[in-house]
């Protein structure tokens, strides 16, 4: 089941509105509205202050006791940026302590991509770049609710890395239910190749449960790939705009594109595409929302 969202509108300029659509095998379905009421209780907390040149970037979960956030307190450059998570009173809403986590690894500075939270463990995600080697790795490092932080570095992504200046980059995204983790990264090529992308899907113990290199029907100038998701079974979800003629929103007063939304299933065995266009209408940030039972 796939849930889309959509913008739609004439032109760019027009009015938009919105229509949520759920695709189950590219049938539609029609959703219904309910109203209820309840009441809500709202505990204030303490008036927190920030600490100067520092900002605040994401909650990062909670547990019985606590929620956790990330700050980030910036340097004189972006080596020196200094990342500290910070516990909360969950009922009270009071700033208990703060931990720095530490990016050093091998003497040397790692870079910092997300923080994850996989069932109840935290895991801090980084990567290096091995200049030796001539890779780039990508990490997962647990720790815990007391931020003590594991030893282990779990290698979960590697970039063949040719040019010193062109690290290549990952990134990494969470299914709803926290089962599976998708890695990705872009491969090399050039521009009037096609677009070709490393996709790895891991369980909640990052075990790896399925990798592929895909090669996308659609070169890098034609193509401009926006999201990418997956799912609670493991399947892979892409969505990109092609376009037709250049890469201009129109053509002759006509949308000069469309959304392209590539499924990946049955361990990367299997594709599915789907196309959103309109010959008169502009969908405008289109997203969505992959559901499994």
């Amino acid at each position: 089941m796939l849930q889309m969202r959509l913008n739609i509108g004439k032109s760019p300029g027009d009015k938009l509105f919105f229509l949520a659509l759920i695709f189950i095998l590219c049938a539609a379905y029609q959703s219904a509205s309910a109203q209820f009421s309840e009441d809500i209780n709202i505990n204030w907390g303490e008036e927190y202050k920030a600490p100067n040149k520092s900002r605040f970037i994401k909650i990062l979960g909670s547990d019985e006791s606590y929620f956790y956030t990330l700050r980030i307190k910036y340097g004189v450059s972006a080596a020196q940026n200094e990342l500290f998570v910070e516990r909360f009173n969950i009922n009270t809403s009071k700033l208990v302590d703060v931990s720095m986590l530490n990016l050093k690894y091998q003497k040397k500075l790692r870079v910092f991509h997300d923080i994850l939270k996989v069932k109840d463990q935290f895991y801090l995600i980084t990567s290096y770049h091995n200049r030796g080697q001539k890779k780039n790795y990508l990490f997962a490092q647990a720790f815990n609710s007391k931020m003590k932080v594991s030893d282990k570095l779990i290698k979960i992504g590697e970039i063949d890395v040719k040019n010193m200046d062109r690290e290549g980059d990952f990134d990494v995204k969470l299914s709803r239910d926290s089962s599976k983790i998708l890695v990705y990264h872009d491969l090399p090529g050039k521009k009037s190749d096609n677009e070709k992308l490393a996709l790895t899907v891991y369980d909640q113990e990052f075990e790896e449960l399925w990798s592929k290199n895909v090669n996308l029907p659609y070169d890098n100038k034609s193509f401009a790939l926006e999201e990418y998701k997956v799912d609670n079974l493991g399947n892979v979800y892409l969505l990109g705009v092609r376009f037709y003629d250049g890469n201009k929103l129109r053509r002759k007063g006509k949308p000069n594109y469309e959304y392209t939304l590539i499924s990946y299933s049955n361990n990367g065995e299997n594709r599915f595409d789907y196309n959103f266009r309109d010959a008169d209408k502009f969908f405008t940030d289109l997203t969505f929302e992959p559901m499994t039972k």
